[in-house]
């Protein structure tokens, strides 16, 4: 068994800019089903292909990017999975528009972890409640 931590790709802090937050989703959905060893191996490469995760980029990408994205073997060649990262990011751009940011988003739900998950899951692609749950668990741990 593995020594990696559950949360490898972001530390958690008082405050997170949205593409923090994006940042840590990008990882869930890319663990789903392979796991994270193979996410670590190639983390580098997924960072550049989506632009450091920046939503406001990553929402703009067309099929043009996922067609190229799928001819680079330095990353996880998965076009649902790649597909989910766009649509979650013009999903965090919705959430954006709603609540100032995805961190409002969140403090939205004062505390009710069951129905933000619930929201999550509606409004999220390639992730199920257990990924929404590891996400949040990641990003609201604040640091020692």
């Amino acid at each position: 068994m593995s020594d990696i931590k559950i949360c490898p790709f972001v530390k958690a802090k008082e405050h997170m800019s949205d593409d923090e937050y994006f940042k840590a989703l990008v990882a869930e959905v890319f663990q789903v089903v392979i796991g994270i060893e193979p996410v670590i191996a190639r983390w580098r490469y997924i960072e550049r292909a989506f632009d450091g995760f920046s939503v406001d980029k990553v929402a703009k990408f067309n099929n043009a990017d996922i067609e190229r994205l799928m001819l680079d073997a330095r990353i996880i060649r998965n076009r649902k999975k790649i597909r989910a990262v766009i649509q979650n990011a013009r999903e965090f751009l919705k959430i954006k528009s709603e609540y100032g940011s995805f961190e409002s988003y969140i403090k939205s739900f004062e505390g009710d972890t069951k129905r933000l998950v619930a929201d999550l899951d509606s409004r999220l692609h390639y992730v199920g409640a257990p990924s929404i749950r590891r996400f949040l668990s990641c990003v609201t741990q604040k640091a020692a």
